[in-house]
């Protein structure tokens, strides 16, 4: 992601989009790896720490950065950025529309007459879901 290099689901989503590209982001939930950190942020510590320093105690929380790297999501489920998670659905739910209305053209466009009918399965028509 690289946000605070301009590389943001705002700058990159609407291009993708435009261009029907798929994407994939690096990280969704910030933990373990660290991945909500910049570089330049695990360099430092780990230079702190190759010289013995102790940045954190084990009962401390790690700070989070005012500007997450990557990842989109906190280990509480809640998100770094609320019009962030909006946005990405948003684009997620018109990709979906697209693709669907993409293969109704394709099976209306084969000749068939209306008596062929083909019924497209969403999430949402599955029972049990």
């Amino acid at each position: 992601m690289a946000r605070e290099f301009g590389t943001t689901f705002l700058h990159s989503l609407p291009i993708f989009y435009s261009h029907n590209v798929g994407c994939i982001s690096w990280g969704l939930v910030g933990g373990r790896s660290q991945t909500h950190f910049n570089w330049a942020t695990i360099d430092l510590l780990q230079q702190q720490h190759s010289h013995g320093s102790a940045l954190l105690q084990r009962q401390d929380t790690v700070p989070e950065p005012l500007l997450w790297f990557h990842d989109i999501l906190r280990k509480d489920g809640s998100p770094f950025d609320p019009e962030e998670v909006l946005l990405i659905r948003n684009f997620t739910a018109a990709s979906r529309q697209h693709e669907q209305r993409m293969i109704l053209t394709s099976l209306d466009e084969d000749g068939s007459d209306d008596d062929d009918k083909v019924m497209i399965a969403s999430p949402d028509s599955v029972e049990g879901n």
